[in-house]
């Protein structure tokens, strides 16, 4: 899944969460920040602390850098 598709899974998955376009603009911003960080364990606990309801396991299912 690339990235585009994974943000779009997140804003299916909490549609009430990223109604909004504040919401999906921090979405974008915090997936942006993600990708800069190069230590892949570091990148997957960020984004697990950043959208909680998504669990490292499904990160690492769903999203590969």
């Amino acid at each position: 899944m690339n990235r585009e598709e994974f943000e779009n899974f997140i804003e299916e998955e909490f549609p009430i969460v990223f109604n909004n376009p504040f919401s999906r603009e921090m979405l974008s911003n915090i997936l942006d920040y993600g990708q800069s960080i190069l230590d892949e364990s570091e990148q997957y606990n960020f984004l697990c602390k950043m959208i909680p309801q998504v669990t490292e396991r499904e990160l690492r299912e769903l999203y590969l850098y």
